[in-house]
């Protein structure tokens, strides 16, 4: 895939979002594939993101309380 990503890029002649677009792409490939290679490693960090809810709510309304 990578391979097929830099003939594409080459053949790009705009400069602009999209070439900025297939470089993030090929510098970010290792870590976009992490879940294709381990099958334990979700595609998203939801459950993280629900595990902490609760405490940065609770540290927004903390702070509404201070005058």
């Amino acid at each position: 895939m990578a391979l097929h990503l830099k003939q594409k890029k080459e053949q790009i002649v705009v400069k602009g979002k999209l070439e900025a677009a297939f470089t993030y792409l090929l510098n970010q490939g290792k870590y976009l594939r992490v879940f294709l290679e381990d099958g334990d490693v979700p595609m998203d960090n939801n459950a993280s993101e629900r595990a902490i809810r609760g405490f940065c709510i609770g540290k927004k309304t903390d702070r509404s309380l201070i005058p």
